[in-house]
Parts: C-alpha cells; structure tokens; sequence
C-alpha cells in the first residue's frame, strides 16, 4: 500500500463540481456560451428572449419567476444564477425554496457587459 506525505497531490481528492442553472437574457449568448465552454462545474442554460425588459415589470417578472421556479423544483441544483441585471425591475421580488438565487448587483446589461468590479 502506498503511503503519501501529508501535502502531497496525489492525496488529495479533485475538487466536487458543482451544478448551477442560468437563466440569462439571449443578448449574453455569445458570451455565456464561451464562459460555460470552459468552466468546471456543470452549468444547465436557459435564455429567455431579449428585450424581456420591453414587456414592462409585470410581464418579465412573471416570465423570470416561472424559469425560476422551475429550475427550483427541480432540486438538483447547487444555486440559480440570473444573467439579469434590475432591468425595469423585473427582478425585484424573485426567490427560491431550495438553493440560493444570485443575481449581479447591476442596474442593466450594459454594466455587465462593462463591469469593472474595481469602480463599485
């Protein structure tokens, strides 16, 4: 039996991938595609049409909350990320019962697009 030093690599165990939903606005597209391309962890994506915004709060609020829920009642998964900013408020009031809903802390698309966590 091999016996290994207390920091050495091959003891250690690779790192548990976590699995997230995306619920995003189709203007991230190229975007999500090329990050999810390259991440670790197992990410299920679901963009809603863009300009979700123009439907007013009330429609987009309803459209997100049932992508939400969905994806909530689901359970398998670690947390649900939003690729939405406040747009028109549409967010505001969204929640979970089983996992964590984290949504960026940006008034619109465009901040993510140009997010420089440096300036907030």
């Amino acid at each position: 039996m091999a016996s290994f030093a207390a920091n050495d690599p091959r003891d250690r165990q690779k790192p548990v991938n976590k699995r997230f939903k995306l619920i995003a606005c189709e203007i991230f597209f190229r975007e999500i595609c090329s990050v999810v391309a390259c991440c670790d962890h197992i990410i299920d994506i679901e963009f809603l049409r863009k300009g979700l915004h123009d439907a007013g709060r009330e429609n987009m609020f309803a459209e997100l909350k049932a992508a939400v829920q969905k994806a909530d009642e689901e359970q398998k998964y670690d947390a649900i990320l939003l690729g939405y900013g406040r747009c028109n408020d549409g967010v505001v009031g969204l929640s979970t019962k089983s996992c964590p809903l984290v949504i960026p802390k940006v008034h619109d698309c465009i901040a993510v697009f140009f997010w420089f966590p440096a300036s907030f």
